[in-house]
């Protein structure tokens, strides 16, 4: 299944109200799941990006994340400060940084290629980058899962990294 129905989940149930709903519309989008996915979406539904006794951790902060959504997005440093104040949310943040992204994306790129699975093997690699130099090579697995991403996905990617 895809990040993107994944992402598309989140957000009806961050705009749904009623507590019965939100528990409908993720029952739903649980049992509707394949096997290989069905741990990660609830793991990722519960905001953890590694399961409970895994000593994976990404090791990447807010200003790690704010400098990968500056690099893919193109905005200044100041105006991702201004759109992070209004918000107050860095995967609100997000979403509107790669709304208005500026940098050029290859044409081949395909939004809604990217899957549950690859997300988690993604997050897997860059929080297994250790050594000389990880931090970088951890930043440029960030921005190469960011640049998969649409606005939506990012918005969803980033409240799971925080």
């Amino acid at each position: 299944m895809s990040f993107r129905e994944f992402s598309e989940v989140c957000e009806r149930v961050a705009r749904t109200s009623s507590k019965n709903a939100k528990v409908t519309i993720i029952a739903s989008y649980l049992k509707s799941l394949p096997e290989d996915a069905l741990e990660i979406a609830a793991r990722f539904l519960s905001g953890k990006p590694f399961p409970k006794g895994s000593d994976l951790e990404l090791n990447l902060g807010y200003r790690s994340l704010s400098k990968a959504l500056v690099e893919v997005s193109g905005m200044s440093r100041e105006e991702l400060l201004e759109v992070y104040r209004e918000t107050g949310d860095l995967g609100e943040t997000a979403e509107r940084a790669l709304s208005k992204r500026r940098v050029l994306i290859p044409l081949i790129q395909d939004f809604s290629s990217l899957s549950l699975v690859q997300v988690q093997e993604e997050l897997n690699r860059i929080a297994l980058i250790r050594g000389e130099g990880s931090h970088e090579r951890k930043l440029r697995g960030l921005k190469g899962l960011l640049i998969r991403c649409d606005p939506l996905e990012a918005k969803y990617l980033y409240k799971l990294l925080l």
